[in-house]
């Protein structure tokens, strides 16, 4: 099936047509992942000390426990307790021991490179998976939210908002107009194995995955088993100069900011929006081509370090230590002017 929508991808020349193949794509890897991956349940959360042996001594603690409380023989309901009571120091003594071990395996893993993954996973993500109330939310208007269906509807426009025309500047007019005529430029070569290779082999792995449940280890399962299934269908949504409706969908995740939930604020509730693994490989593949052209055509300012490859925060500073240098030497006064911008990653980029 999957030899036949590739030959059907090749060729295709209509855009809708291309759409409806991308929604059955992803319908045949979706079959052939629940055929052959076990869905994972949702269980509670297990401590990384605990074990089959803590397990089986708590059972026969409690049971040690039951048989000396239901006892109504005075001398045997002693010795009864005696039992339950060396079991259970037993017990605590190993549960204490494992917890010190597991303590110590964890402080031995810790390095320099995963300290704050590390952190994070055993502490301030157990804060996040707290149910957060939808409901009775404090807007930035004063007014609060009272259902469901409108503290999502807020949650959301806040975090997406519409592109309405009404807001453009003259400068996103013109953008818009002029993409509404045919580009004379040519255009640029088609993508190759070794471009989706390295896109593909950067995907993170045990990631949650998008709307369509394809995790990242299958992406990479598909470039290795059908590379050309890949390019085919990469190559043909940019000549036809499409992204497919089925990529745009995302899997919101609502996450507080902080740990007060009880009294939650619009500005204080984040998105995070889960996409396709193919989608997002799909976005990189294009973002790697503008990147490119913009480098090459000398479109990007030389001041700017931020989302900047090959640049990083010493990079500024050392340009802003230039700058203040080059002002003593003068016998000028510098003066910094810093910003913080309130959702700057939102509005300002």
């Amino acid at each position: 099936m999957l030899s036949r929508i590739c030959d059907l991808i090749g060729f295709c020349e209509d855009p809708e047509s291309l759409h409806h193949f991308a929604d059955e794509l992803i319908s045949i890897i979706q079959n052939l992942c629940k055929a052959s991956i076990p869905i994972k349940k949702q269980g509670k959360h297990r401590v990384p000390w605990w074990t089959t042996e803590l397990n089986c001594m708590r059972k026969h603690v409690n049971a040690a426990r039951r048989r000396f409380q239901r006892c109504k023989n005075v001398v045997i309901k002693e010795i009864y307790r005696n039992k339950y009571q060396e079991l259970k120091n037993k017990y605590n003594l190993k549960l204490l021991d494992a917890q010190i071990n597991s303590w110590k395996d964890f402080l031995d893993e810790i390095n320099v490179n995963n300290v704050w993954k590390k952190v994070y996973t055993f502490g301030i993500k157990q804060s996040f998976q707290k149910r957060v109330e939808v409901s009775g939310i404090a807007l930035p208007r004063g007014t609060v939210t009272n259902s469901l269906d409108e503290t999502i509807d807020e949650v959301l426009y806040n975090s997406f908002p519409e592109d309405c025309e009404s807001y453009d500047k003259d400068c996103h007019k013109q953008i818009s107009r002029d993409s509404l005529f045919n580009c004379t430029t040519a255009n640029d070569p088609p993508l190759t194995l070794h471009e989706i290779d390295a896109v593909v082999c950067k995907l993170k792995l045990k990631k949650s995955p998008g709307p369509d449940s394809i995790p990242n280890e299958v992406a990479k399962k598909l470039l290795q088993m059908y590379p050309h299934l890949l390019l085919k269908v990469f190559n043909s949504f940019l000549r036809l100069k499409i992204f497919p409706r089925c990529w745009k969908k995302a899997r919101i995740i609502l996450i507080p900011k902080n740990n007060d939930v009880r009294f939650p604020r619009l500005d204080n509730l984040r998105c995070i929006s889960l996409l396709s693994s193919l989608s997002k490989c799909l976005e990189k593949l294009i973002v790697n081509k503008v990147t490119w052209n913009m480098h090459k055509n000398n479109y990007f300012n030389s001041s700017q370090f931020g989302f900047m490859p090959q640049k990083c925060t010493e990079d500024a500073l050392m340009r802003l230590f230039e700058i203040i240098l080059n002002g003593k030497k003068r016998k000028l006064f510098t003066t910094l002017v810093f910003l913080d911008i309130k959702g700057a990653f939102d509005n300002a980029w």
